[in-house]
């Protein structure tokens, strides 16, 4: 599988990150919509594009608003978008004032498939379960994606802790948020997001192959303090996301 990372800043871009979005161009899947989303055209691949929101904070879900760029004169058929309740919320962006198309006027079918506990989607022989975790806007899905034997999950916008280590077992690619080093990790908690040190714990616990530090704060001025900090206790790969990055697992 390969994945591209096209946005990687939390909170908001700044000149070298926009904020998040990895996509599995192969696939047709997207992990979250936010700025990065609106490189998505040259990635393009598929027919049909799944888009998994983690929540709906404006740097996961802002970059919807470009859709009639990414599809122009390509060949689309649907776009079908997963999320927590109320999944109603992805209708704000297109109202006025603050967008003058609404998302039934694209020109191809939307559908909004609402995550329940215990829910699971397959799409074509691609399983992906999702959980929820703590975070300020009422919660932050993660995902978990399983495609002929691997398994990647994308786990963001939460402080994280060992209890996660059960869905993120064994994981060949753990995508997860490390938005502040350890120094400001007071900051972190307060914010419900994560530092270095818990996301190499549950990394290690977890049995994870490779790990990627992603949601990066934009005005970090060293960010890669974070996966230096990370590797002091996780011995395996550690990346720190890039904006334009591609790994195949």
């Amino acid at each position: 599988m390969r994945i591209v990372f096209l946005g990687t800043a939390g909170y908001h871009p700044n000149r070298k990150r926009l904020t998040s979005c990895v996509m599995l161009p192969d696939l047709g899947i997207v992990f979250d919509a936010g700025d990065g989303f609106s490189q998505i055209r040259e990635h393009l691949k598929t027919q049909e594009l799944h888009v998994f929101l983690s929540h709906y904070h404006w740097d996961h879900v802002i970059g919807l608003t470009a859709l009639t760029d990414i599809v122009w004169q390509k060949k689309f058929t649907a776009l079908h978008i997963y999320g927590r309740s109320p999944i109603s919320a992805v209708h704000t962006l297109f109202k006025e004032p603050h967008f003058p198309i609404r998302l039934k006027q694209h020109g191809f079918p939307v559908t909004l498939d609402e995550w329940r506990p215990g829910k699971e989607w397959s799409i074509g022989d691609i399983r992906i379960r999702a959980r929820l975790f703590p975070h300020k806007s009422g919660g932050s899905l993660a995902f978990r994606l399983e495609h002929c034997g691997k398994t990647i999950v994308y786990l963001t916008d939460t402080t994280v802790t060992l209890d996660a280590a059960s869905f993120v077992e064994g994981a060949d690619l753990l995508i997860c948020e490390c938005n502040f080093p350890n120094a400001m990790k007071e900051l972190a908690i307060r914010t419900t997001h994560s530092y270095p040190r818990l996301v190499a714990k549950l990394a290690k616990a977890a049995g994870v192959k490779r790990l990627v530090l992603f949601h990066i704060a934009p005005l970090l001025e060293k960010p890669g303090m974070l996966s230096r900090e990370a590797k002091n206790i996780f011995h395996s790969s550690v990346l720190l996301a890039e904006d334009e990055m591609e790994l195949e697992i």
